[in-house]
């Protein structure tokens, strides 16, 4: 009696799903995508993403999705360099620059399709939650950069920050709104023209 093969891992078959989807979600049939212990990341044609344990964990599906359509909405909308371009100098401002400008990434797939903006909202819940956001009560301990995001991407969704950083937000939103009501208005009038969303996120950082 012959031996059957051993059965295709779960992981792989997921891995393969995956690959198809953000090549069509990116438009860019050669993209590679990679899957290892690092950093997830996107290069010119390539995507890392988190290696899923064999058994394929229910968490594992969870984190790899959110990367993927992440990373897979930024390499369609987003120009790299446009925006070293238009970005702004000094620290804080590009990293509340850069911040917005996935936030506008993100809220132009999540608002077309509802399992993307799942995979996102889980995957922003999970890191907020990573982060310690849900700890802070203290206005000076608030990264602005990570405040503006979820304040913009809120904006641009329609969907509440998570609850995992709300208290952090709301200790800023009061001033933020009010200060910025037209320039977030203007943030989701540009949010499919990235030259004129940077223009107006310029704005909302004066």
């Amino acid at each position: 009696m012959s031996l059957s093969k051993d059965k295709e891992a779960p992981a792989e078959k997921f891995k393969r799903a995956v690959t198809a989807t953000m090549r069509a979600m990116s438009q860019d049939k050669e993209l590679e995508v990679i899957y290892s212990n690092d950093q997830s990341g996107l290069t010119a044609h390539r995507a890392r993403l988190a290696n899923p344990a064999r058994e394929l964990p229910v968490e594992d599906i969870h984190k790899i999705r959110g990367q993927s359509d992440s990373l897979a909405l930024r390499k369609r909308h987003h120009d790299v360099d446009l925006h070293s371009r238009l970005m702004p100098v000094g620290g804080d401002a590009k990293d509340v620059f850069d911040s917005i400008e996935q936030a506008r990434v993100e809220s132009l797939g999540a608002n077309r399709m509802k399992g993307v903006a799942d995979n996102l909202y889980r995957q922003l819940d999970t890191h907020c939650k990573e982060s310690g956001f849900n700890r802070v009560y203290d206005r000076a301990d608030a990264p602005l950069s990570e405040v503006l995001g979820l304040l913009v991407r809120e904006k641009l969704t329609g969907t509440p920050v998570p609850s995992s950083a709300a208290h952090m937000v709301d200790l800023w939103r009061s001033e933020i709104e009010q200060k910025g009501e037209e320039d977030f208005q203007a943030l989701i009038e540009t949010a499919g023209n990235q030259a004129e969303f940077a223009k107006a996120t310029k704005k909302l950082l004066k």
